[in-house]
């Protein structure tokens, strides 16, 4: 299953100018548009499942002016209507304030309809916000197990907020001082996190057999080994190829049920800030005296959301160890 991703713009009036990113020669959302449509009409940038949609917001005549660009389209589908898109992204405009939370809000409501992985990449060039304070959507980020991501275009000694939101939904605030900064963050994900020592050894073990027994089989094919024909000349390499195979599944299913359990470990704290956000909701305790409860609590959960992306990363890169494990195994008859 794909990733579902809002692309979340801001189009306040300091998107219109160009402080913060050296060599910039025309307006931040005129960078940010172009951006878009380059990436938006490379379908071949997404993976098949995967699903786009974009959101604007600013501020106009003292109230939060938020449009959704494009609704949740199959981005590998949107060259059916691309040139009609173009136009849309093109209406775009930087005007007024920058009222995040009713950015992130409109957003949120796009992913909750969606499945599987869901992300919010926020695009702007403000330390603040407008309105109410955006820490209030940690809460539905973390219920839907919605991840938000901010590319800050500029530099900033107060981004504190945002990387707290992002922080504690898994994500990662990332700076743009250059335009070329904001075209790699956009065309390139975050890189993954680190795998665990006990993977990172075994991973440098399979790749260290598999590159010594290609080796020895490439010069066995030339006729530089023991035998002609490769696999039969590196009986003790395969034999120890399996053994590797065996201790890469092993360690696959102990991640699978780690993974599983840091869902179970999920349940209790949601629980209890769903405690404390029905007290705010009954108006029994304030904004402010809610985001000091709910703050340790989600950061607990955003660490549990880092841990469970380590784990699937680590996953991916096993599974496709085992895979190529496979293949040469397949090949010498094994």
């Amino acid at each position: 299953m794909g990733v579902s991703r809002v692309y979340l713009v801001d189009a306040s009036g300091s998107m219109g100018g160009t402080s913060g990113l050296a060599e910039l020669e025309v307006p931040k959302i005129e960078l940010v548009k172009g951006e878009l449509k380059q990436l938006l009409g490379d379908g071949l940038h997404f993976e098949m499942d995967d699903r786009v949609a974009l959101v604007a917001f600013k501020n106009r005549k003292g109230k939060p002016l938020v449009k959704t660009i494009l609704p949740f389209q199959y981005a590998r589908a949107l060259d059916e209507n691309y040139a009609h898109l173009i136009g849309d992204i093109s209406t775009i405009n930087a005007e007024g304030g920058t009222p995040i939370s009713a950015g992130l809000k409109e957003a949120l409501s796009l992913t909750a309809s969606e499945h599987g992985e869901r992300e919010i990449l926020l695009i702007t060039d403000a330390d603040y916000s407008l309105g109410e304070d955006p820490r209030l959507h940690i809460y539905d980020a973390l219920m839907q197990h919605a991840t938000i991501n901010v590319i800050y275009l500029g530099t900033s000694e107060k981004l504190e907020m945002l990387e707290e939101i992002a922080r504690k939904t898994g994500g990662s605030l990332r700076l743009a001082t250059r335009p070329v900064d904001l075209h790699k963050h956009l065309f390139y994900p975050p890189d993954p996190p680190p795998l665990d020592p006990a993977t990172e050894e075994l991973v440098a073990l399979a790749s260290s057999k598999m590159n010594e027994y290609d080796s020895v089989t490439v010069a066995s094919a030339k006729g530089e080994g023991t035998a002609v024909g490769g696999p039969q000349a590196v009986p003790g390499l395969e034999k120890e190829l399996g053994e590797v195979k065996a201790r890469l599944l092993k360690r696959y299913e102990d991640l699978g049920r780690e993974l599983a359990a840091l869902t179970l470990n999920r349940q209790e704290p949601l629980i209890a800030l769903t405690g404390i956000r029905q007290m705010l909701e009954r108006k029994r305790i304030s904004k402010k005296e809610y985001l000091k409860r709910a703050s340790e609590i989600e950061e607990f959960l955003g660490g549990l959301v880092s841990n469970e992306k380590s784990k699937k990363h680590a996953l991916r890169v096993l599974d496709s160890l085992i895979a190529e494990l496979d293949s040469r195994l397949f090949r010498a008859g094994k």
